[in-house]
């Protein structure tokens, strides 16, 4: 069986994002690093895409 580890869709549940936010705290980094991040993360967002579609309508299994 083929696992695929990419998410499928930009939406978390809170909790898991206050998971998150607690585990990145008090980090540094320094600028050049936070800037690849930031240009990584842009580049891989815009190939995943949103539960909702342009309307704010939330998709039934990628159908509308």
């Amino acid at each position: 069986m083929i696992k695929n580890y990419k998410r499928q869709f930009r939406e978390r549940d809170e909790v898991t994002k206050q998971k998150i936010s607690n585990s990145l705290r008090n980090r540094t980094k320094s600028a050049v690093h936070r800037q690849a991040i930031s240009d990584g993360l842009k580049a891989y967002w815009e190939g995943v895409p949103s539960m909702k579609n342009n309307e704010g309508k939330t998709l039934n299994n990628g159908k509308e």
